[in-house]
């Protein structure tokens, strides 16, 4: 049973595209409840399926990045760099 302001969604949302051909839909299940989904090529799809730990980067600095106005370094980390549980290394 959907309630009135779901069948409002439903009935005013636009029909969505038709997914690319590799395309894949992940479901972000907490607590046994759907609480988002996304469509996704195959490498990001398989990253997200292997359990990966998910780690929240935006305000850790590392010396030598990006200065902010605070005279902090913006760390920016890409693709190589290792994490030990507390702390990133950036590749050598």
């Amino acid at each position: 049973m959907t309630t009135p302001y779901e069948q409002y969604q439903i009935n005013n949302q636009p029909a969505l595209p038709e997914p690319a051909e590799n395309t894949k839909k992940i479901a972000f299940v907490i607590d046994g409840v759907v609480v988002q989904t996304l469509s996704t090529d195959e490498r990001l799809a398989a990253v997200v399926l292997s359990s990966p730990t998910v780690i929240d980067i935006t305000d850790i600095f590392y010396q030598g990045e990006v200065e902010t106005e605070e005279g902090n370094h913006q760390l920016v980390i890409s693709n190589d760099w290792t994490y030990d549980g507390t702390t990133f290394h950036p590749p050598l």
